[in-house]
């Protein structure tokens, strides 16, 4: 999700972080706080880009799956799931704004997920396509907190014994994306 929300200052992968630094940032809530702060100070509206374009998001899905390879691991892509088309697109993801408009976000989650199922065949990658079998389930709103994003504890329950049943059937180790 964090991927295809707009960037703000700069794209995820044009950012530089002082390894020092964000240790420290990571250890206090108020300088948390502050960079937030600046942050927005510096850029007072996102850019027009998501925060990893989709080209890069592929180029890095790809990567992660070499690497797994090379260590002889089997690799699992999952699709992300959702109710935003039947919860709608709850209101503080567009003020804040983390993307423009609903059809914007229905349009760019469903092209994601697009990518995670074309580089799964690419590599012949084991795909566990949750958004479809979410969207195929009746209860499918229960498995969702309000925004229609995040997963409630049936959700959560429900990604664990499918992911489970999924490793259970391969017969070398598994490396999670």
């Amino acid at each position: 999700w964090n991927d295809h929300w707009l960037a703000w200052c700069a794209i995820d992968a044009e950012k530089r972080i002082d390894p020092r630094l964000e240790k420290l940032r990571r250890s206090s809530r108020l300088l948390q706080l502050a960079a937030k702060l600046g942050a927005r100070k510096a850029s007072a509206a996102p850019l027009d880009r998501v925060r990893v374009p989709i080209e890069q998001y592929r180029d890095n899905l790809g990567a992660i799956c070499a690497r797994a390879e090379a260590l002889n691991a089997r690799v699992v892509l999952l699709t992300a799931p959702s109710a935003i088309d039947s919860k709608g697109v709850a209101e503080h993801l567009l003020a804040r704004p983390f993307v423009r408009d609903a059809a914007t976000l229905e349009r760019l989650h469903r092209g994601y997920n697009e990518v995670v199922r074309e580089v799964a065949r690419e590599r012949k990658a084991v795909l566990l396509d949750l958004e479809r079998e979410f969207e195929a389930r009746d209860d499918r709103e229960t498995l969702f907190l309000r925004d229609g994003i995040h997963l409630s504890d049936l959700g959560l329950a429900a990604v664990a014994a499918r992911s489970a049943t999924t490793w259970s059937g391969l017969a070398s180790p598994v490396s999670l994306v």
